[in-house]
């Protein structure tokens, strides 16, 4: 018994995932949304065939977030305080410990870190 599935959720693990989660989908109308940021240097291959028998592979880097025309919209609500990016925010630091920054950002100890020039 073979199971494809209408719709896929992929989140970014390994480059081998996403194929895989392609390929369960319905070959006439299914969906595969690969959700995160792709890891450094790892390509994804497949026979793109696939994709015209009816398939459909999505993604979006930001979650389709358009920097030039969202910016001013959320900037107008936190200064509204409609919301707080406080959360956001694991730590602050000086700019001369920036490679600090990154290496918390890679081991996942941070989030986003904000900089003081």
């Amino acid at each position: 018994n073979t199971f494809c599935f209408s719709l896929i959720y992929e989140i970014y693990v390994c480059v081998s995932s996403k194929t895989a989660a392609f390929l369960a989908t319905n070959q006439a109308f299914g969906v595969c949304v690969m959700v995160g940021v792709p890891p450094t240097g790892q390509n994804i291959s497949f026979n793109p065939m696939l994709l015209l028998t009816g398939r459909t592979w999505k993604g979006a880097i930001l979650g389709g977030f358009k920097s030039k025309d969202d910016i001013p919209t959320l900037v107008s609500d936190v200064i509204a305080k409609k919301f707080t990016l406080d959360p956001l925010i694991t730590q602050v630091s000086t700019f001369d410990k920036i490679n600090e920054g990154f290496d918390m950002l890679r081991s996942g100890k941070s989030i986003r870190t904000v900089l003081k020039m």
